[in-house]
C-alpha cells in the first residue's frame, strides 16, 4: 500500500517517481530554488484537470452562496434546493429538455462540507489518474462519469442531486482498470485500494441522512471504467492520443455549453 501511496508514473516517460517530485527527473530537468515559488507553481494548475474542475466548483459554490445570501433561503453551510435547481442541479425539468443538467450538476455541491470532501478527494484521485491516463483521457473519463452518473439517477430517481461523486467513482474505476489490465502485484494492490475506497462510499451511503445518490455513484462508475477502458493508456499511438486529446476538447466545448444554458436559464426568471 505504502508503494501505491508513495509513487506515481510520469505521464510522458512512463517511469515510476516519487510524489513529490514537481517535474521528472528522467525527462526533465529538475527546476531551480528560485523557480520553486508559490507563483511559479500556479502556473501549473492549468494542467492538473482536479485543480481545474475544483476551481470550478469553487467559484460556483461562492456564487450559489451569494445568490442564496441574497434571497435569505440558504446559507454557506447549507445551499437551498431552490438555488441547487436554479444553478443547474439534476432535477425532473430533463423532461422538458433540459439535459445540460446532466452536466452542470456534477459542478454543484449542497454546503460548504460537501464541496470540503469532495475537493479533497478529487485533488488526490486526479491527479493519480492523470499521471496514469494523461490529461486528455482523465478529462474524458470525468465528463463520462458526470453524465453517466447523473443520467442513472434520472431514471431511478427525479428527486434533486447534485455533487462530483459520480465524476470520483469514475475516476476510481478508471484505476481499478488500471489495475486489471496491470497483471501484476502492483495491479493487485491497485484493484484492492480503490475496491476499498468504493466499499467505504457504500457503507457511508448507508449512514441514515447521509444522503449520498447510490444511482449516480453506480453510473459513475460504470461509465468511468468504461472510458478507461476504451481510452486505455498515452504514448502506445501518437495518433490514438492526439484523437483522445479531441475527444477532450469536445468535452469541454460540452461543459461551456451547458453552462452557457444554466446562465441563459437564470436570465429568464
Amino acid at each position: 500500500m505504502a508503494l501505491i501511496d508513495e509513487w506515481r508514473r510520469c505521464p510522458d516517460c512512463k517511469r515510476m517517481i516519487h510524489l513529490s517530485e514537481v517535474h521528472c527527473p528522467h525527462c526533465t530537468p529538475a527546476p531551480s530554488a528560485s523557480r520553486m515559488r508559490l507563483g511559479q507553481y500556479l502556473r501549473y494548475l492549468p494542467k492538473s484537470v482536479g485543480a481545474g474542475i475544483l476551481i470550478t466548483n469553487f467559484v460556483l459554490f461562492v456564487a450559489m452562496t451569494l445568490y442564496a445570501n441574497l434571497t435569505e433561503q440558504g446559507s454557506l453551510l447549507n445551499i437551498d434546493a431552490r438555488t441547487l435547481v436554479l444553478f443547474g442541479g439534476k432535477w425532473p425539468a430533463l423532461a422538458e429538455g433540459r439535459y445540460w443538467r446532466l452536466i452542470t450538476a456534477g459542478f454543484l455541491h449542497a454546503g460548504l462540507l460537501h464541496l470540503s470532501v469532495n475537493s479533497g478527494m478529487l485533488l488526490d484521485l486526479g491527479n493519480r489518474v492523470q499521471a496514469e491516463f494523461g490529461p486528455g483521457r482523465t478529462a474524458v473519463i470525468y465528463f463520462a462519469s458526470i453524465v453517466a452518473g447523473f443520467t442513472a439517477s434520472i431514471v431511478w430517481s427525479y428527486s434533486l442531486s447534485v455533487g462530483s461523486s459520480p465524476g470520483l467513482c469514475g475516476l476510481a474505476g478508471a484505476m481499478i482498470v488500471l489495475g486489471l489490465r496491470q497483471r501484476s502485484a502492483i495491479g493487485r494492490m491497485i484493484r484492492r485500494q480503490y475496491l476499498v475506497w468504493l466499499l467505504s462510499l457504500f457503507v457511508w451511503s448507508l449512514v441514515p441522512g447521509s444522503r449520498v445518490d447510490t444511482a449516480a455513484n453506480c453510473g459513475g462508475l460504470a461509465g468511468g471504467m468504461a472510458a478507461a477502458w476504451v481510452s486505455g493508456l498515452p504514448g502506445r499511438s501518437l495518433l490514438a492520443d492526439r484523437v483522445w486529446k479531441g475527444v477532450a476538447y469536445v468535452c469541454l466545448f460540452l461543459t461551456c455549453f451547458a453552462f452557457l444554458r444554466m446562465v441563459l436559464f437564470i436570465g429568464t426568471l
